[in-house]
């Protein structure tokens, strides 16, 4: 994935077939179908593969009319901080939708690809932070993590959908802003 910066007023088509299109290169066509954008933002985005399948992303948008985003999403767990605002709601296939919360990093785990929605009310917005990990992540950095990192992230990677609000922290709040 290329570096990613947008600012001003855009269109969800234009942000994400920019920002997801190296992660939606390995998915299958039919499943490409499947992806879908509707409504604007204002704001800036950025996303970047920090890593090998570890990318980092962070935001600040408004969505004056609403919006939603789905899309295919492969096997991986991301981290998100929701600074301000409101972020809508994930909702991915299968499972029940789950919001973030202020201030509270909030875990979300697939354990295998999925239709993924975002969906915004009119007038909700958000400052937002990310750090995500794709599954083959765990294997060209196994040597690097500990055996305790390695099995918390192959139970979140195992089969299914888990999403987990962390208590709030002035640590996490401090380092993220």
């Amino acid at each position: 994935m290329d570096k990613h910066f947008v600012n001003g007023a855009f269109v969800a088509d234009e942000l994400v077939r920019d920002a997801v299109h190296q992660a939606l290169a390995t998915i299958e066509p039919l499943q490409k179908q499947r992806q879908q954008m509707t409504g604007t933002f204002e704001g800036w985005f950025w996303v970047e593969d920090v890593a090998p399948h570890l990318f980092a992303s962070a935001c600040e948008l408004a969505c004056p009319s609403g919006a939603a985003i789905s899309q295919p999403v492969e096997r991986s767990v991301m981290i998100s901080l929701l600074l301000k605002g409101e972020n809508g709601q994930f909702v991915p296939e299968g499972a029940e939708p789950v919001s973030s919360h202020v201030e509270r990093a909030h875990i979300v785990a697939l354990g295998e690809p999925r239709l993924c929605s975002r969906v915004l009310a009119p007038g909700q917005g958000c400052r937002r932070v990310e750090l995500g990990l794709r599954a083959p992540f765990l294997d060209v950095n196994a040597d690097a993590l500990s055996a305790m990192d390695l099995e918390v992230l192959d139970y979140l990677m195992r089969p299914g959908f888990r999403s987990y609000h962390l208590p709030r922290t002035q640590t996490i709040t401090h380092m993220a802003c």
